[in-house]
């Protein structure tokens, strides 16, 4: 028999009875209610926490319309037994704001662009959605204000099971095909959508609507939001940031843009600064070079510059030719190279002290973490 799903109607209660109708053990314990307000990990969103009889439940998974409740460590329990529940109300609220927010949002971009809701998650951090199309930035911050807009207005949110009649002329969203019974969430003049979880009675409810971050994915986009406390407390902690920045850079909010531009343009014009310094270095090692100095270790080099020098090396001099970049805590980044011998022997030589990397006979890249003199040595060993 199917669970009773107390959370369709009550929402908002937090604690409730019900009868052991099965108990299974593994490394933890399993039982099957014949009603619960824990909502399973289903269409997308985490399970409910809280405890049973006190028991902490680490997890709650449906299948066939029958909830387990995974409860940690090996219980003693009987069938039949009459216990009490209790879900986490801070998760559970939580979880209802970002919901009912992601349908205020997924119906707005559905009515405006005609895209799908392909994909959605709801962690206890993370909450994503994808659609099967682009947006800009622009008009994604032109959605996000509108969203909010029916928070203010403080909309009803209606969910309910319709009858067959009922539900054949319903124009609604569905991520998937649903075996009926068939449950709606309807949002006052904004939203009718499939689906399965607790919602906040009221769009007040959701309190704030963040967008966090998007990225294109599949052909449309992902999209990071955020709603209700979590948001608040993402809101709370960029507000932090930005005053620990505004303090560093004795700015404020109308300044700290332009110092930060300034940073950013000082800092590459040392870089080229150092590159260029750097690039008249290794030409003079490069004129420098002979016979008895064929490898050369560097601190820190620019990647271009050390192939740019090693090419130089391998057409100054016969034999084997190398640029060592780092020191002897960081290990050494190398290229090796030789027009006139295979360079993949001298590689196999320095695999002996952990060399990793390839290449071909004309030149090797790599990586080794030992002590410059070592490598020395190993090198002495091959001229």
């Amino acid at each position: 028999m199917e669970t009773v799903k107390l959370y369709d109607k009550h929402p908002y209660e937090t604690t409730f009875h019900a009868t052991i109708q099965d108990i299974q053990y593994d490394k933890n314990t399993t039982l099957i209610l014949d009603q619960t307000l824990f909502f399973p990990e289903e269409g997308g969103q985490c399970a409910d926490t809280g405890t049973i009889d006190g028991y902490e439940v680490i997890d709650v998974q449906i299948s066939k319309g029958i909830i387990k409740h995974i409860l940690k460590g090996h219980i003693k329990l009987e069938k039949g037994k009459e216990i009490v529940g209790e879900i986490d109300w801070t998760l559970r609220f939580s979880n209802m704001q970002n919901h009912s927010g992601e349908h205020i949002f997924s119906g707005i971009v559905h009515r405006e662009y005609g895209y799908d809701n392909v994909g959605f998650h709801l962690g206890m951090d993370v909450v994503s959605v994808d659609f099967n199309g682009p947006i800009d930035a622009v008009n994604l911050r032109r959605i996000e204000k509108e969203v909010n807009q029916v928070i203010y207005e403080n909309r009803a949110i209606r969910a309910y099971y319709p009858d067959e009649e009922e539900l054949a002329s319903l124009d609604y969203r569905s991520k998937k095909e649903v075996d009926a019974p068939l449950r709606i969430v309807e949002i006052e003049d904004c939203d009718v959508c499939a689906c399965c979880a607790p919602h906040v009675l009221h769009t007040g409810e959701v309190g704030l609507f963040k967008v966090v971050h998007m990225m294109n994915y599949k052909g449309g986009v992902r999209i990071f939001i955020l709603c209700g406390q979590r948001a608040l407390d993402y809101v709370f902690e960029m507000d932090d940031n930005m005053n620990a920045i505004y303090h560093m850079l004795s700015a404020n909010n109308e300044s700290v843009v332009k110092y930060v531009r300034g940073l950013i343009e000082t800092n590459n014009a040392l870089k080229q600064e150092v590159f260029n310094l750097n690039k008249k270095e290794v030409h003079r090692l490069i004129e420098q070079a002979d016979d008895n100095q064929r490898y050369f270790f560097m601190e820190e080099l620019d990647k271009n510059l050390q192939r740019e020098m090693v090419n130089n090396l391998a057409d100054r001099l016969e034999g084997y030719v190398g640029v060592f970049v780092g020191n002897d805590q960081m290990g050494y980044r190398f290229i090796l190279a030789s027009h006139h011998a295979d360079t993949t022997k001298l590689f196999n030589v320095l695999k002996s002290q952990g060399a990793k990397g390839g290449g071909n006979a004309l030149m090797v890249q790599g990586y080794m973490k030992t002590s410059q003199n070592t490598i020395e040595e190993l090198l002495k060993s091959q001229q």
